[in-house]
């Protein structure tokens, strides 16, 4: 059909007038029923449109091909492909094919401009083609124009201009695989020394802010075996992946230019260069995955990195690696390696005076003495990070600091305020994390923002309010691809459905997750991750799997020193013995986590125990024994007195008045 209009054309000299539409899927689906007189398979209409790009001329020669190689089935009447994959790879053979012989049907000049543009990239210039041609921009355009009016190959795109003032028509190929066949019609060496042409046009146009094209510069020079420049820039590329929250790009470009190091001149230091890449992979592993799930991949890129900054002896370089272990022994839940490094953190810090660093080495021995119990000591190093202000901009400018160290010390400190019996300045600090993630303007800093507004609501909101903290969290996890914090909002979601009533569907939820955690090497947090689904377990009246949960995470305390929950855990089994009727165990267990909330001095985890313990003993007749017990601890508060944990306790003075 079409094909026969084209001939008709070139009889008649008509042949620049042919320009026809591409085709959707539904119009070709419509011409394959038409040419086979019968019902066609629509995966077959799809995998043709997507070979032939809705050319006409393509789809033509597409079918004829499928038909002479016997690729048709005919089920229940039904034309489909015999083998889909087969199909589609044969399918590409064919268009390349169809590809070739259009492109020898065209003038010479427009085949070798169009040769010199697949070089160039999918976008391109004429004056970039002439750069690479080494000719003047008029004829190339000229070729260019004349491909992009009478065939496929090209289509006109809005002038571009430089910042070195060059202003110069534009172009795309249609398809990639338009560039894919001409780039192979060139010898290997004339494509080297075309991408060696094409970065340095580049290079000289945007001389002044390189940044925005350093990916391209990159591969330019890559490809054109230029090893020192490919790395330089591949670097640069990374560094700017990260600022736009592309770690999988970043982790790309570091891993390429790594594999190139050693093919760097001897003239280069290959260390430094090493390093600084190292460093920054390091960071992009823990951006795309977080730091739990990135474990020992992103740890063995830091002791790498260390191990080479050490030789440098540059502070300001080594303490980036030296956090980035910090950050990934804390991870694992080693907190004694972690509180060893911050301590090295501590002393760098003071010799730089870098308020970064400070900040930095503070916010990690603070989230680590909160980790293992120590709040007074916590509270003191979030109150020291606290003191320094990081300019956002700042942080941007650095990404190889993978979080904003105020931020990340503020979530852990405001779960330290709750258990310290400070809820409104708790809940205070999780919103002014929200107006600080806002500022950052970063998916990440406000997943850790969502957590820590969670994280204090499960104990200082109404059930509806925490339903709604833990429903953002989860739908901005799942949005941004951070899978562990998706399972810390879903645990906390579904203890907020818990307690709202509706039990199966929260448990539904729920039930998968420790399993999953659990296979990630449960890491940081995981005692108190088992807390909280322990407790939706006793919300819905499960003793006997939330006792097992609790067993675990004894076992994970006493391992790993995460003694944060440590006066929870006995709390919540006191409270799951009791449900089950072992009133004996239950009061010792509510005894024991009395005394280490005390031993913490935390007095929101006291006074959360004194009101289970105080029930317990009403139950039994002891009436004054429990209101003794709890009145002082209950009289200690100076706020939050509208909070869930604090209205429970005044009701049940009331009661034991």
């Amino acid at each position: 059909i079409w094909l026969g209009l084209l001939q008709k054309r070139q009889a008649l000299g008509q042949e620049h007038d042919v320009r026809l539409t591409p085709l959707t899927v539904e119009s070709i689906h419509r011409f394959l029923e038409y040419r086979l007189q019968g019902s066609v398979d629509e995966d077959f209409a799809a995998v043709i449109h997507e070979r032939s790009d809705g050319n006409p001329l393509f789809l033509e020669r597409l079918v004829d091909y499928v038909m002479q190689h016997e690729m048709l089935i005919d089920i229940h009447g039904q034309w489909q492909l015999m083998d889909n994959d087969l199909a589609a790879q044969a399918l590409s053979h064919g268009v390349r094919q169809l590809l070739r012989q259009q492109i020898a049907q065209l003038p010479d000049k427009v085949q070798e401009g169009l040769k010199v543009a697949s070089v160039a990239g999918m976008h391109v210039t004429s004056a970039l083609v002439a750069a690479g041609a080494e000719a003047e921009t008029e004829p190339i355009n000229d070729a260019l124009q004349w491909a992009a009016s009478r065939s496929y190959f090209l289509q006109m795109q809005e002038l571009e201009a430089w910042p070195d003032g060059t202003i110069s028509s534009a172009y795309r190929f249609g398809h990639v695989l338009y560039r894919q066949v001409l780039y192979e019609l060139l010898p290997a060496e004339r494509r080297l020394t075309l991408h060696r042409c094409i970065g340095a046009r580049l290079e000289r146009a945007y001389f002044d802010d390189l940044d925005p094209i350093a990916g391209p510069l990159a591969y330019h020079f890559a490809q054109g075996r230029d090893v020192p420049r490919a790395v330089q820039y591949l670097h640069r590329a990374s560094v700017g992946a990260l600022r736009r929250f592309a770690a999988h790009e970043a982790i790309a470009h570091l891993s390429t230019a790594l594999e190139l190091v050693p093919a760097l001149p001897s003239s280069h230091d290959r260390i430094q260069i090493e390093y600084n890449l190292q460093t920054t992979l390091g960071a992009a592993i823990i951006s795309g995955k977080g730091t739990v799930e990135a474990g020992l991949e992103a740890h063995t890129v830091y002791q790498r990195a260390y191990q080479l900054g050490k030789a440098a002896g540059d502070i300001d370089q080594l303490f980036p690696t030296l956090a980035g272990l910090e950050n990934i022994a804390r991870a694992r839940a080693d907190y004694v390696g972690a509180q060893h490094l911050g301590g090295h953190l501590l002393n760098y810090a003071h010799m730089s005076l870098d308020p970064i660093h400070l900040a930095s080495a503070y916010r990690a021995l603070s989230i680590n003495h909160a980790m293992q119990g120590h709040y007074l000591a916590a509270r003191d190093y979030a109150e020291a990070c606290r003191q320094f202000y990081i300019d956002p901009n700042r942080l941007r400018d650095r990404p190889i600091y993978t979080l904003d160290p105020i931020l990340t010390c503020q979530l852990w400190y405001a779960i330290v305020l709750v258990e310290l019996g400070y809820p409104e300045q708790a809940m205070a600090l999780s919103r002014a994390n929200v107006r600080r993630a806002h500022e950052l303007r970063d998916p990440v800093s406000m997943t850790q923002a969502l957590v820590s507004v969670a994280s204090v609501s499960r104990f200082c909101q109404p059930p509806r309010i925490a339903y709604e903290a833990a429903r953002t969290l989860v739908t901005h996890a799942a949005q941004y691809e951070q899978p562990f914090w998706e399972r810390v909002g879903t645990a906390f979601f579904a203890l907020a459905m818990v307690r709202q009533g509706h039990a199966n569907e929260g448990l539904s939820q729920l039930e998968p997750l420790p399993a999953i955690h659990r296979a990630g090497g449960g890491g940081q947090g995981f005692a108190l991750f088992l807390n909280l689904v322990a407790e939706a377990y006793y919300g819905a009246n499960r003793t006997a799997a939330g006792l097992e949960l609790l067993q675990e995470a004894e076992t994970f305390i006493e391992d790993q020193g995460e003694r944060i929950a440590e006066a929870e855990l006995h709390w919540q089994r006191g409270r799951l013995l009791q449900r089950q009727g072992n009133v004996t165990q239950a009061e010792a267990c509510l005894s024991r986590a009395l005394l280490l909330a005390r031993q913490q001095r935390a007095k929101g985890a006291e006074l959360r125990v004194a009101t289970s313990l105080g029930r317990l003993w009403q139950a039994q007749g002891e009436r004054e024994r429990a209101r003794q017990l709890l009145m002082p601890t209950y009289g200690w508060f100076t706020e939050g007195f509208e909070t869930a944990e604090l209205q429970a306790a005044k009701a049940l003075l009331s009661e034991l008045a």
